[in-house]
């Protein structure tokens, strides 16, 4: 008969409780076998057990939520030197003081991860998903519990499909953010075409109303203008030229040289013929 390990054991428990039950009682039959399961490995001092156990009492999964006995397991398992149980003490104790994670034990979380830690990748997805001493990141919490469930991390599973759900849930809200400020945009571009149209209406009417009382204007003076009798033109009887003005014409005064040069003699002018002229 083949030795039966750890894992072996389970699975074959885990086959004998699931034998004509229905579904939902085969998940809790299951989950109170493995629960079972566990604590009947962890008493005997198995340090993978003991973390084990103690997640499930942290998690509420497969048994009642406690987190004094989740940290009492992990703390047994630590002593053993187990890495996993070490970091979850350490996540529990930042998660209490809502404090950031100390700078050096989160490289080391990393670097785990990256080694290949399922548990290491768990927790980093847990805590990216909630914020807990680092800056939330939803996309990093889906690539650690992504690379934990491949590896068959207990819990990673659930996880996962919480952080997948909070994503889908996160661009359904940016989703309708964008729809509302491009309505929100739109409507406004709208109030403003139609403030630009009521402006040139009321333009347009004031120019309207001018040309109308200009109009009127026009209209009352040419009716003034034709209510007015036109005045008949006076013949003309008499025609009064102007006076002329009198010219009086001077005499020249001969000078006394002129009188000097008249000829005075008897036989010049009309004494010419008298009898001392011969």
């Amino acid at each position: 008969m083949p030795h039966l390990n750890e894992k072996n054991c389970l699975a074959l428990c885990l086959a004998l409780s699931l034998v004509h039950l229905s579904p939902l009682q085969a998940a809790e039959n299951t989950s109170a076998s493995v629960f079972k399961f566990q604590q009947a490995m962890a008493q005997k001092g198995h340090a993978s057990a003991q973390y084990k156990l103690a997640m499930m009492y942290e998690t509420g999964d497969g048994a009642e939520q406690n987190l004094d006995t989740a940290r009492s397991w992990y703390k047994q398992a630590a002593i053993q030197a187990y890495k996993p149980a070490s970091h979850r003490l350490t996540y529990l104790d930042v998660a209490q003081a809502h404090s950031a994670a100390d700078r050096t034990w989160l490289i080391q979380l990393h670097k785990d991860a990256q080694s290949g830690d399922g548990e290491a990748m768990l927790l980093l997805g847990q805590m990216y998903a909630t914020g807990t001493g680092i800056t939330q990141e939803l996309t990093l919490a889906s690539r650690y519990l992504r690379k934990a469930s491949a590896d068959n991390i207990p819990g990673s599973e659930a996880e996962l499909i919480k952080v997948e759900k909070a994503i889908e849930q996160k661009q359904a809200e940016t989703l309708a953010r964008e729809n509302q400020q491009a309505d929100a945009d739109k409507k406004l571009a709208q109030q403003k075409a139609d403030a630009e149209l009521a402006k040139q209406a009321r333009i347009n009417r004031i120019l309207l109303q001018k040309q109308l009382t200009d109009a009127q204007s026009i209209r009352q003076q040419r009716t003034v203008i034709a209510s007015k009798p036109v005045s008949q033109a006076k013949p003309v009887t008499h025609i009064k030229a102007p006076a002329l003005a009198a010219v009086e014409v001077a005499t020249p005064t001969p000078s006394p040289s002129a009188v000097a040069e008249i000829d005075i003699s008897p036989c010049s002018g009309r004494n010419r013929f008298a009898a001392t002229c011969r």
